[in-house]
């Protein structure tokens, strides 16, 4: 079970300020995104940001939205290809209740100057004087009462902060969430809206946003609205009719999930610049599921070159045991377009958690004896992220001169360990 650090606001009648709040009924739903599952372009993720993601929860026996913070496990621990996060994450957080059933912020509004310099009639409410951190592992919970509360009904909640690498130092994210509310029979949340800002401190021009829901399934008809655009200009970023918001299935670390991506090549990020991104959901975010969120700063590179591999070289099926140690071999073929012994072994990784080479030199030999010479090279079983009940396994790498290459063939996984 996941533990938490837990706030209980029990008193919310005062900021409520009445009843003329100059705020939206809501009028979004079904408006839609440009979204689509096929992107147009391949990326490469280059460095990570810190995504402490935040989930909702009802609980009805007390009339509270419960707000629960989370930091994903990747921050400290990306896998292979990209370096550890920076060190502990720490928020500044702050809420404020929208008043009147029916009412809310729509998406393009939540911009961090509503929360610098809201409508009068709105009053956020500071919990964190001092920043703290999120741990991985344990939520950081709020909980912010909205029925039963002697108030007018409620319409909406925002909860907003700031994400710093340094207690002491700035801001390198924001982030406004709201949370839509029926309160006029069963307490319930509607819709889920998240809007963020993102420094790019990568100190490099970037053409892509991504953010890995991992633990959570959807797709492109739950997304209700989307927008992206550069902060302050107001330049689009993504989640436009040129370049649609891209929301596809992934797998990490044997993990199904979402991948939603802001890609813009023709107007690339500059280092120091922000981008400020918005997403309107008709799924809620349960507090209660075991998901984490991890974002990207990901460039535009050349498509991988497709070659033929061979895992387990002269037998078929390609039987592994994920759950035995011990050694898979994969071939990767040369053929009249491909030569396998240019590849640099080094940059190989196979399955889905990347594994490295065991063997320090790669085996270069004619595996399907059409005359040419192939590469064989050898991975550990349980470091490849292979699990029951996969079909296939990928290979990737590059060759000496920078070429991206990536191969599949089939698997079949026998024994009883789950994946």
């Amino acid at each position: 079970m996941r533990k938490g650090k837990k706030i209980s606001l029990a008193i919310v009648a005062f900021l409520v300020l009445g009843v003329g709040l100059a705020l939206s009924v809501r009028a979004q739903a079904g408006s839609g995104p440009y979204c689509t599952d096929t992107p147009k372009y391949c990326q490469k993720k280059i460095a990570q940001v810190p995504i402490p993601w935040q989930f909702w929860a009802i609980d009805l026996e007390t009339g509270e939205l419960i707000d629960r913070i989370r930091i994903s496990p990747t921050w400290l621990d990306p896998g292979p290809g990209l370096p550890p996060g920076l060190g502990p994450v720490f928020v500044r957080r702050q809420f404020a209740i929208v008043p009147g059933a029916g009412n809310s912020v729509p998406l393009e509004q939540l911009v961090w100057d509503f929360v610098l310099n809201p409508p009068p009639e709105l009053r956020w409410v500071m919990v964190d004087r001092d920043p703290v951190e999120v741990v991985e592992g344990e939520d950081l919970e709020l909980r912010i009462p909205v029925d039963g509360s002697g108030t007018d009904e409620v319409g909406a909640v925002l909860v907003a902060y700031e994400v710093l690498l340094d207690p002491t130092g700035e801001a390198v994210a924001h982030f406004i969430n709201e949370a839509i509310l029926e309160t006029r029979s069963d307490l319930a949340i509607v819709e889920v809206l998240v809007n963020f800002d993102i420094h790019n401190d990568t100190g490099q021009e970037v053409t892509n946003f991504e953010l890995d829901f991992l633990g959570l399934d959807f797709d492109c008809d739950d997304v209700l609205w989307a927008l992206g655009f550069v902060a302050p200009t107001g330049e689009a970023w993504g989640a436009n009719e040129q370049n649609p918001l891209i929301v596809r299935p992934i797998v990490v670390g044997g993990v199904s999930g979402t991948e939603v991506k802001w890609i813009q090549p023709e107007r690339p990020l500059a280092h120091c610049e922000w981008l400020h991104g918005g997403l309107s959901f008709s799924l809620v975010f349960d507090s209660t599921l075991d998901a984490t969120v991890q974002g990207y700063w990901t460039i535009i590179v050349p498509c991988p070159v497709p070659v033929l591999i061979d895992i387990k070289p002269g037998s078929f099926p390609n039987s592994i045991n994920p759950g035995k140690k011990g050694v898979i071999p994969v071939a990767i073929l040369s053929t009249d377009t491909f030569d396998a012994t240019q590849v640099d072994a080094d940059t190989v990784r196979f399955g889905p958690d990347g594994a490295t080479k065991v063997h320090k030199k790669a085996h270069l030999e004619d595996v399907d004896g059409d005359g040419d010479t192939d590469m064989v090279l050898h991975f550990r079983t349980q470091e490849t992220g292979i699990a029951k009940g996969d079909t296939e396994a990928e290979l990737t790498g590059e060759t000496f001169d920078g070429t991206s290459f990536e191969g599949v063939d089939s698997v079949r996984t026998v024994g009883g360990k789950k994946g």
